[in-house]
């Protein structure tokens, strides 16, 4: 079941005849019986990744549940930079990451260009997506404008964060995330991506096959792709 969930051809196939939701039911209930939570195997995979003195950059750090947890496995000699958009966002994860001297915070997302985004904001909500609200309205009917970078410009602005992970959870921006890091993923230290891949939202903006695309480009960077579970890459250098 969980090769038929991560498949993005037979996931369209299933979501046009209205099955997905039945098979992601069942495939959530069997790992409930085999006591598996999907993002605890997330993270114990990345957390077997991350080694004490390593750069990770946690993109789409929402309000700091994996940056934190990531600068205590880095240690005092490592670094974890998170991106994180959304200003309201932003301020809750500032004060999340206070007490962490080797998290920097920088308030913008990454995608595969510099550019600004005017997009309503649901004051209610915690997890806030560019994609999601691209085209809707806020309950408020408030507009923030978001900033967001090329990763590679980043990059070469502050060559000392160069990463050695990278984690992406960006709510259907996944693609143009890895498009502007494409100088970035040949970087030799670079040895793991993990990303939550958001299928439904990825479907909606019309990139029904970005995570075929997104396996793809991966593997032409020399990494070896394998699913946590059926939302999650694992993406392991091989080269």
């Amino acid at each position: 079941m969980t090769s038929l969930l991560t498949n993005p051809y037979l996931r369209s196939w299933s979501r046009r005849f209205h099955l997905i939701k039945i098979l992601s039911v069942l495939h959530g209930r069997w790992k409930l019986w085999r006591g598996i939570d999907y993002e605890e195997s997330f993270w114990n995979a990345l957390q077997q990744c991350v080694r004490p003195g390593d750069v990770v950059w946690d993109v789409g750090a929402n309000v700091g549940h994996y940056s934190t947890r990531l600068a205590s496995v880095v240690g005092e000699s490592g670094k974890v930079a998170v991106f994180e958009p959304f200003p309201a966002t932003a301020e809750i994860l500032k004060k999340a990451i206070a007490g962490f001297p080797n998290i920097h915070l920088f308030n913008f997302g990454l995608g595969d260009e510099d550019k600004k985004h005017d997009v309503p904001v649901d004051g209610q909500s915690e997890t806030n997506s560019l994609v999601r609200h691209a085209g809707g309205r806020a309950s408020s009917g408030a507009l923030v404008s978001i900033q967001v970078r090329c990763g590679d410009a980043v990059l070469n602005e502050h060559p000392d964060i160069a990463p050695n992970i990278i984690k992406i959870d960006v709510e259907g921006y996944e693609e143009e995330v890895l498009t502007g890091l494409s100088k970035t993923l040949q970087g030799r230290d670079l040895r793991g991506i993990f990303i939550e891949v958001h299928f439904g939202i990825l479907e909606q903006k019309g990139q029904r096959h970005a995570p075929l695309r997104i396996c793809d480009l991966l593997v032409r960077n020399g990494f070896k792709v394998t699913w946590t579970d059926y939302s999650h890459i694992q993406a392991i250098a091989a080269r």
